[in-house]
C-alpha cells in the first residue's frame, strides 16, 4: 500500500516542484566612449560579472523613482543581460546623473514587453562600469573597486536577490526614521509648552 501511494504521489510532487530560473551567462555594455560592445562573461570573470549583474538584477519590480528632469542624467550606458548568448533584459544606466546614479528599464525588452520604470541606481555603479572598461572618471570617495567586486561575488553566492526582503527593509528603515522624527517633534513641542508656562507664571 505504501509503495502504491509513493508511486501515485511522486509524479504530482515532481510536477509541482518549481524549476530553477535560468542563469545569466553574459552581459554586454554599450555607450559613449565604448567603441566596441564590452562583453563580460560569467565563466571568464565571475567577480566582475557578479558586480555588473548586481547593478540591475533587482529591477524586475515596479519603479521606485520619478522621471528625472531633462539634462540632468549625463551619459547613458546600455546594459543587456544574456542567457545562453540570447539577450533577455536591457537597462539604461546613468552613473553620472545629478543627485546620484539613475537607471531606466525600457518597456521594449529583447524578448518581451514590460512597464517602463525609473530607479535610483547603486552608488557603486560608476566604479563597476569603469572596472568593466567604460571610460568613466574614478570616484575618489567611493569604495575600492576590488572590494566591490569581492562583495558582489559573495552576495551572488550566499544571498540570492530577495526583492521582498529588500522592500521590507526599506519600509522598516523609513518607519524608524518617522518614529525618530515624531519623537523629536514631540520633545520640541513639550519644550515650547514648558517655556510658555514658565513665562506666563513669571509675568503674573
Amino acid at each position: 500500500m505504501g509503495a502504491l501511494l509513493i508511486g501515485i504521489l511522486t509524479p504530482s510532487a515532481a510536477a509541482a516542484a518549481p524549476s530553477a530560473p535560468p542563469t545569466p551567462t553574459a552581459i554586454t555594455i554599450t555607450g559613449p566612449g565604448v567603441v566596441e560592445s564590452l562583453v563580460v562573461r560569467a565563466d571568464d570573470d565571475p567577480e566582475l560579472f557578479a558586480a555588473l549583474l548586481s547593478q540591475v538584477n533587482w529591477m524586475s519590480r515596479r519603479g521606485q523613482a520619478p522621471p528625472p528632469e531633462a539634462g540632468t542624467l549625463g551619459p547613458k550606458y546600455t546594459v543587456v543581460v544574456h542567457i545562453d548568448d540570447v539577450p533577455r533584459h536591457s537597462y539604461d544606466l546613468y552613473p553620472l546623473a545629478a543627485g546620484g546614479p539613475r537607471a531606466f528599464r525600457p518597456a521594449d525588452q529583447p524578448r518581451h514587453t514590460t512597464n517602463a520604470a525609473w530607479f535610483y541606481g547603486r552608488l557603486t555603479m560608476s566604479e563597476v562600469l569603469r572596472a568593466a572598461g567604460v571610460p568613466l572618471p574614478p570616484q575618489t570617495d567611493s569604495v575600492p573597486t576590488e572590494l566591490i567586486l569581492l562583495t558582489s561575488r559573495q552576495r551572488m553566492i550566499e544571498e540570492p536577490a530577495d526583492t521582498a526582503a529588500e522592500i521590507e527593509q526599506i519600509f522598516v528603515t523609513l518607519r524608524r526614521a518617522m518614529l525618530l522624527h515624531a519623537a523629536v517633534v514631540m520633545i520640541i513641542a513639550l519644550g515650547l509648552v514648558a517655556t510658555s508656562v514658565l513665562l506666563y507664571r513669571q509675568e503674573r
